[in-house]
């Protein structure tokens, strides 16, 4: 159970990173320009816009899009299961630290959650951040 529980972590990890690449977090309004006929033209978050891209655009995105999903909630339930069985002295600890995670990282930002204070910053090297 164990051993499972960390190859879900390195997915989960591995496929965050790849996605990390092509998710473009913002809430500015688009129209959709993508692959995608039935909603070219409709407006959009950008986040919106950058995940349809990376479903639709890059290749194999979708599937890696799944396997991120898959193994987070496989990793959840894991932990929860080896909660329950005693394996894990300290799992309701690391259920109760990776809860926040899962739920931060749900959803992207939309047009009714605001853009983190740290997302307009400069890259590093960059001018100074006025957050």
């Amino acid at each position: 159970m164990g051993e499972m529980l960390v190859y879900c972590f390195a997915v989960v990890l591995l496929t965050g990173g790849f996605l990390a690449f092509f998710y473009t977090p913002g809430n500015q309004m688009v129209a959709y320009n993508g692959s995608y006929t039935p909603l070219r033209g409709i407006p959009m978050s950008v986040a919106h816009n950058s995940i349809l891209h990376i479903s639709f655009e890059v290749r194999g995105g979708l599937l890696i899009r799944q396997l991120h999903h898959n193994s987070a909630i496989l990793l959840v339930l894991g932990v929860i299961v080896w909660a329950f069985l005693g394996r894990f002295r300290w799992a309701l600890a690391v259920l109760c630290l990776a809860l926040p995670a899962v739920l931060a990282g749900y959803g992207p930002p939309t047009i009714s959650s605001p853009a983190p204070p740290w997302a307009d910053c400069p890259p590093p090297g960059g001018t100074a951040c006025t957050c």
